[in-house]
């Protein structure tokens, strides 16, 4: 098991030379610092690896997504389209019988 480091003199030092006032410096310092130690194991930590894999499942489900989304579509047009050929029908034999 390994942990993860944070030098919080570093990262506070850094925030002040890019012009952050000392006193936010140090909150965001303590902050994050804090929100480092929840962190038990560095396994915790996604990896390149691990978001190129959800990346690429993100893509493939978008794919079929589309897909489903295609078909759907054309799947309500096709009832769409019959309903409205099914009303003519019936208006037209409406006509007929009033006539």
């Amino acid at each position: 098991m390994s942990s993860v480091t944070f030098d919080t003199l570093k990262f506070m030092e850094t925030l002040t030379d890019a012009g952050v006032p000392e006193a936010q410096a140090k909150a965001e310092a303590k902050a994050f610092n804090e929100a480092m130690s929840q962190i038990k194991d560095t396994k915790d930590l996604a990896t390149k690896s691990d978001i190129f894999v959800l990346e690429k499942n993100i893509t493939v489900l978008e794919a079929s997504l589309r897909k489903d989304m295609a078909e759907m579509k054309s799947d309500i047009f096709r009832a769409m389209l019959i309903q409205t050929f099914a009303i003519a029908g019936m208006v037209g034999v409406l006509i007929k019988f009033i006539n």
